[in-house]
């Protein structure tokens, strides 16, 4: 019986142990912390930084090619993009009529990476709306008084979709690039993230394993449905490495929630959406599943395409695209 108590007693005092040492080992490796990218000096000739409720959030803004504006867009990328994510549409919008702004959601690109920041769906969507209240200051009265087309690319379907529950009326269409837009729910994850030790943890996973060259580029090759090109692999791979990554990274899995995308039933707002035929992130039977549930939305699929037809299937998604927001004036 003393044996057993004794075996009992050692084996508790081994377990205290590794958990204490787990939980001051991760302090002991270096995490970059936040700093403030505005000063930076700007990444784009069209780079911009906008404080909106505390939070830096850099955009590019481009206007049409044509003095008189048709209209106004805002491209919004998805989980690990940028304004980069873009840069394949912007001149065929341009060229048909539209203003562009192309926005880094807090977190990734080159925006804030402050810790505490809300990452919902609702928050980003105050953040965005924001901006383009200042954007719309700028402008002429015509121009201010149109209403924006909200194209979001995966993660950023869902912020186009809060955004358009948020502001049906200043809402011209809401257009969703396989858009990852279904329900999730934090909840565990911000129980377990709540341990210091435990979200530590997470920033060293993500600097020293995820955040390296052969990973980002496994991850693009997936997204993608190809290699991806050296150009490529440095613009979604700097800005990982800035510092606050992995701050911003841990509050984003503590705080990202979703709207429910049936709430759009109860808005006036065109809702159109391009896919990618063979998208393995976000399948056809989730754009299908989407449908669905908001019969009114227009859905078309890119052939060839997987979850990046904006980048990787340009020319065709530019011209659905552009058919697609000539259809709102006919």
């Amino acid at each position: 019986m003393n044996k057993s108590r004794k075996w009992l007693k050692r084996i508790a005092l081994g377990i205290g142990s590794i958990f204490v040492v787990l939980s001051i080992l991760p302090y002991l490796i270096g995490v970059s912390k936040p700093e403030d990218l505005s000063g930076m000096g700007l990444p784009f000739n069209e780079s911009r930084f906008e404080n909106v409720d505390g939070v830096s959030i850099h955009y590019r803004q481009w206007q049409p090619d044509q003095q008189t504006i048709k209209g106004k867009v805002l491209l919004v990328h998805g989980l690990g993009g940028s304004t980069f994510s873009w840069r394949n549409n912007i001149q065929a919008l341009r060229d048909a009529g539209y203003l562009v702004v192309t926005v880094d959601l807090p977190g990734f690109g080159y925006s804030d990476r402050s810790r505490g920041i809300d990452h919902s769906q609702k928050n980003r969507s105050t953040i965005l709306w924001g901006l383009l209240d200042t954007i719309d200051g700028t402008l002429s009265a015509e121009s201010t008084a149109m209403d924006w087309v909200l194209v979001g690319h995966s993660m950023g379907g869902g912020t186009a979709v809060a955004m358009t529950l948020e502001y049906p009326e200043q809402t011209k269409a809401l257009v969703l690039v396989d858009g990852a837009v279904f329900e999730n729910n934090p909840g565990f994850v911000s129980k377990l993230l709540i341990y210091p030790p435990l979200a530590r943890w997470g920033q060293v996973i993500l600097q020293n394993y995820v955040f390296q060259y052969n990973r980002i580029e496994t991850s693009l090759a997936s997204a993608y449905g190809r290699t991806p090109t050296p150009e490529e692999m440095k613009a979604n791979l700097d800005p990982f490495l800035l510092p606050g990554t992995t701050y911003a990274m841990i509050d984003l899995l503590r705080t990202a929630k979703n709207e429910t995308v049936e709430e759009l039933n109860t808005v006036d707002v065109p809702v159109f959406a391009i896919w990618g035929s063979n998208d393995t992130w976000v399948p056809v039977e989730q754009a299908k599943w989407i449908q669905e549930l908001l019969p009114q939305m227009k859905l078309t699929f890119i052939d060839g395409a997987v979850h990046t037809p904006m980048e990787t299937h340009s020319e065709a998604f530019n011209q659905q695209l552009i058919r697609d927001l000539e259809e709102l004036d006919q």
